[in-house]
């Protein structure tokens, strides 16, 4: 085989070997949260009910909710879930109150797919 065709070969692997970066997903999951709403109040003993959905393009690999103080940022509640594949996660929590000073909860939910794109949403509620 002339050297010439061994060229457009090696031209040929290496151009089918590379990725295309304009053809990668860039469209972050999209999160929608039903409940609770921004700046709920919360009395000690009371549920937190977090619920939404958490949608994407293509795949969802990860998803999770996050409850911290924005007081002192203890977290509460760190819960993820992996390797769903699946476009759509519906989520339904729920926390029960047991911090006894008044402060703020930031409730954070996050949705990676499978090109590593993040969203995350936060909901900040009152306890009191």
């Amino acid at each position: 085989m002339p050297v010439k065709n061994w060229y457009y070969i090696f031209f040929l692997i290496l151009v089918l070997s590379c990725k295309n970066e304009s053809l990668r997903d860039k469209t972050l999951p999209v999160i929608t949260v039903i409940s609770p709403v921004e700046n709920q109040h919360y009395l000690v003993g009371d549920t937190i009910l977090i619920k939404g959905t958490i949608t994407d393009v293509n795949e969802l690999e990860e998803t999770g909710v996050h409850i911290t103080s924005t007081f002192n940022n203890n977290e509460f509640l760190h819960l993820h879930y992996g390797l769903l594949h699946s476009n759509t996660w519906n989520f339904e929590v729920k926390h029960k109150v047991t911090h006894t000073n008044t402060t703020d909860y930031r409730i954070e939910i996050e949705g990676i797919d499978d090109q590593q794109n993040v969203s995350r949403k936060n909901v900040l509620v009152k306890i009191n």
